[in-house]
């Protein structure tokens, strides 16, 4: 007969264990990062923390989601009043392999709560993009000076070259007033450059060459004139 009080208890305890989910005093807290890379993934070209993005967490062994939020400014998310248990974490990302039909795929992170006050701070959530545009931008103007007079040089050709690229990534003319801007640029290392008259070179001209240096998302970078000689 004293066998029943503690099936009873056991019986309490295990009817009382609480499932992953919400309820609790346990929170998970962390950072999603996107890395942005060029169109096939082999260049990055800037990475930053990611606002307004959403984070998913799924409760257990659940099919689905069990909870969602989204992103600060600073990238940083926060799930609280979670039960003790087995959670995993995640965020869609582009497919850097091509081979998923709708070309993202999750990027997921299992996290184990044993504590039921217990703060958990995961390591940053990194998803990737191929966007080959940014949010920066470099203007300037190119200054003809022959020795005796200095203008501003209209309809002149600026070239721009990223991270030591063999290759032009783009090029404009400058305007009347000898402005050029070339925008929608991502965090990285540039050239710009314009060519000057050289009667030692065997074309005839070298290249005048900045180099710069865009370190974050919406920078707006002003160079010193492009000083030619035509």
């Amino acid at each position: 007969m004293k066998q029943i009080p503690l099936i009873i208890v056991l019986l309490s305890i295990i009817g009382c264990a609480k499932e992953p989910g919400l309820g609790g005093n346990a929170a998970i807290v962390g950072k999603l990062k996107l890395e942005n890379y060029n169109a096939d993934f082999s260049v990055l070209k800037q990475s930053y923390y990611l606002n307004n993005e959403s984070v998913y967490l799924i409760f257990g062994d659940n099919a689905a989601y069990g909870d969602r939020v989204r992103t600060n400014f600073d990238g940083s998310y926060e799930f609280r009043n979670l039960n003790m248990g087995q959670y995993t974490l995640y965020a869609y990302s582009k497919d850097s392999t091509f081979l998923s039909p709708s070309g993202y795929s999750p990027v997921m992170k299992t996290i184990e709560i044993t504590q039921q006050q217990e703060l958990v701070q995961v390591e940053d959530l990194v998803i990737l993009d191929n966007d080959v545009k940014g949010f920066a931008s470099i203007r300037g103007k190119v200054l003809v000076d022959d020795g005796t007079n200095q203008y501003y040089a209209p309809d002149e050709r600026v070239y721009i070259i990223y991270d030591n690229s063999p290759n032009v990534e783009s090029s404009q003319r400058t305007n009347y007033d000898g402005f050029f801007e070339f925008s929608g640029l991502p965090i990285g290392t540039y050239q710009i450059y314009a060519y000057t008259k050289d009667d030692q070179a065997p074309s005839g001209v070298r290249p005048i060459i900045q180099n710069v240096t865009i370190d974050s998302i919406n920078q707006q970078l002003v160079l010193p004139d492009l000083v030619i000689n035509q």
